[in-house]
């Protein structure tokens, strides 16, 4: 990875990163774009993963790990902006990493109430798009009454 472009990452320099996207002499491919995703979402800086990800960046890029940019974004310093693009690009809400754990598992860890709530969202959107092709479970986002992640209650409406 080039120096530069990685500590305009790192440290959110959105202009600066856009302008040495550019000055490339050898557009970056996917994969290389994909790593600086990471270092985007883990650092908390929306505006720099929007630009990689409009540059190619794929939106569930895992590390060696297995961690997304989702995954590592409820932890950094602005999870919810965060969240909301991978989202709106979409990513996919039920990846895991190499221990098995998901992004909701993080966000109740960490006691992230808003991510919780966009997590299911997405999930129960998910549900329902999954439900007009006939496939998965046969409720509506309004019947949702729990969710259960292992062997506890996550989250319940009653």
């Amino acid at each position: 990875m080039s120096a530069q472009l990685s500590a305009a990452v790192r440290t959110g320099e959105c202009s600066k990163v856009k302008q040495l996207l550019e000055q490339q002499e050898e557009p970056l491919n996917a994969k290389q774009l994909s790593r600086y995703l990471r270092v985007a979402t883990l650092n908390g800086h929306p505006e720099v993963a929007a630009t990689l990800l409009d540059a190619g960046a794929q939106v569930d890029c895992a590390d060696s790990n297995g961690v997304t940019p989702l995954l590592s974004s409820i932890q950094s310093e602005r999870p919810v902006e965060l969240v909301q693009l991978l989202l709106d690009r979409g990513a996919f809400i039920e990846s895991s990493d190499a221990t098995g754990t998901v992004p909701l598992h993080v966000a109740v860890f960490f006691g992230k109430l808003p991510i919780i709530d966009l997590l299911l969202q997405g999930s129960l959107s998910h549900v329902a798009e999954c439900r007009t092709r006939g496939k998965g479970p046969s409720f509506t986002r309004g019947e949702a009454r729990s969710v259960t992640c292992g062997k506890g209650l996550l989250f319940s409406s009653e």
